[in-house]
Order: structure tokens, then sequence, then C-alpha cells
């Protein structure tokens, strides 16, 4: 945080963050293990490392589900039945047989 100003001049993304640090240092009597939490925030907000991470599990298993689908699918083609994938089955109108009970 060399001068607390950011490309356009206004403050920095992380300038909050970075304040927080700044005080808990100033104000705390063991920094190292009092300012750990704001000082994994600020670097959190630098470098988004948590949230990459998060999007990358979130990614995978949305990879993994999709490949269910697929095998699934290609099981059910293979047994000539067919899955629809995407496609909306119902739309919650009645139906003959329920309004005739």
């Amino acid at each position: 945080m060399a001068s607390g100003f950011s490309l356009t001049g206004g403050r920095p993304r992380c300038y909050a963050f970075w304040q927080d640090v700044q005080k808990c240092f100033l104000t705390a009597d063991e920094p190292r293990t009092q300012c750990a939490p704001f000082k994994a925030d600020y670097f959190e907000c630098l470098h988004h490392t948590k949230e990459l991470a998060r999007a990358s599990i979130i990614a995978h298993q949305a990879n993994v589900v999709r490949a269910q689908e697929l095998a699934e699918q290609a099981r059910l083609e293979k047994e000539g039945k067919s899955l629809a994938v995407g496609a909306v089955l119902s739309r919650g109108t009645p139906t003959e047989e329920a309004t005739a009970a």
C-alpha cells in the first residue's frame, strides 16, 4: 500500500482492509496472532485465493454432475429409452385424471 490511491485517483479496492490491518497492528499487544484474521482478509482482497479455490471446486462439481448425466443418458439410449435433459416435463396444469377424481 504505497500511496493509498488507485490508478484513477480514488481509494483502492482493498484500502479499507489495509486500514483494519494498520489499526490492529498499532493497537494490539501481540500483532502476529491478534491481527492474523485482518491480514488474511487483506490478502484475500488482494489475491482472491479463497474465492478462486471455491470457484474451482464448484466448476469441478458441475463437471462431475454433467458427466454423470451424460453417462445416464448414454445408458438409457443404449436400452432404447430416452432421457429428457433440460426439457420441461410438466407445466403444473392438472391432468384429466386428477380432475376426474
